[in-house]
């Protein structure tokens, strides 16, 4: 029994800890906002996946697109964050 409240203290602490760290972040991207930066632009490249008739795929390389991304923790103002874009600059269509 005391091995379950300990985790339901766990979580709880847990919860605050994020639900914190997303209120701090929120206020740190609005500052920057308001000074004129918070939002970065990253050139992503862009793959087609195309089927074919023989139940196989063709892969095209479909150019360069310029993505804005937030400069935070958390995504906000529905940009995606950068440290993910910067990390997956292939971006797959079918």
């Amino acid at each position: 029994m005391i091995l379950w409240e300990w985790l339901g203290r766990l979580a709880k602490y847990l919860v605050v800890l994020l639900v914190a760290a997303y209120l701090v972040d929120l206020a740190v991207y609005a500052v920057r906002r308001a000074e004129g930066g918070g939002t970065a632009v990253i050139a992503v490249n862009t793959m087609v996946a195309t089927p074919l008739k023989n139940h196989r795929m063709e892969y095209d390389y479909a150019g360069t697109d310029q993505v804005t991304c937030a400069e935070s923790l958390f995504p906000h103002s529905r940009y995606p964050v950068c440290w993910w874009v910067r990390e997956h600059k292939d971006h797959w269509e079918k």
